[in-house]
């Protein structure tokens, strides 16, 4: 009995560090109550596609025309794209990585994306909320830092997200202060017109997005 003394210490102690690394795995293991990723909908598969087909030529035809293109993409039809973007865009499926199962919510200015990902063995819903600045020459994205589940994450863990956008599109990337700062210039590949984002306005479930067309030649950077 002379050895309880500092055995109970010792058994609380470790009991505490159980408790604790219990409690982060479920932590970071916590599946959001808002998470509930679109499922391919094979009945409307068609019907989707179709939809995206309409919105590229409407957009082709106004920049092709020298107007700028005016339309608005709900959230049930972004969830149901990205559902379904192996038969619809094959080469998105594989340049999301390990990610899967992203969802998209559009809230009061704000656009936040989550995913399914295996880190560290375990399963988690990666999340992260950002706005954007539109102005003339460049568009400002500001992102909070990420969450894994309920758990917050350093905002260093988006760089390896960060790197797959195209370096010549990147203006400025501040990590600290979670703003990255892209060329507003942009090049649309039906006609290979110039153009630049005007209006990127996001309300509960729509975000509205106007494109006008620039002058031709090279894209500035």
């Amino acid at each position: 009995m002379r050895h309880v003394g500092w055995r109970l210490p010792a058994i609380i102690g470790g009991a505490a560090i159980v408790l604790a690394g219990l409690g982060l795995v479920l932590a970071v293991t916590h599946r959001p109550r808002w998470y509930h990723p679109a499922p391919v909908d094979h009945t409307r598969l068609r019907e989707d596609k179709a939809a995206l087909v309409g919105l590229e030529e409407q957009i082709s035809a106004a920049l092709n025309a020298g107007r700028a293109a005016h339309f608005q993409l709900s959230e049930d039809q972004i969830n149901r794209w990205l559902a379904a973007r192996a038969e619809i865009w094959p080469e998105l499926a594989a340049s999301l990585g390990p990610f899967e199962q992203p969802q998209v919510l559009l809230r009061d200015g704000r656009v936040q994306v989550a995913a399914h990902a295996m880190r560290r063995g375990l399963p988690v819903v990666a999340a992260v909320t950002c706005s954007v600045d539109v102005g003339e020459e460049t568009l400002a994205l500001r992102y909070d830092a990420p969450r894994l589940g309920a758990v917050p994450a350093p905002r260093r863990w988006l760089s390896g997200l960060l790197a797959r956008l195209p370096a010549e599109s990147i203006s400025q990337t501040d990590e600290g202060a979670g703003t990255v700062t892209l060329h507003n210039d942009w090049v649309w590949p039906n006609g290979k017109r110039r153009c630049r984002v005007r209006e990127l306005s996001v309300a509960d479930g729509v975000a509205t997005v106007v494109l006008e067309p620039l002058r031709s030649g090279p894209p500035l950077r």
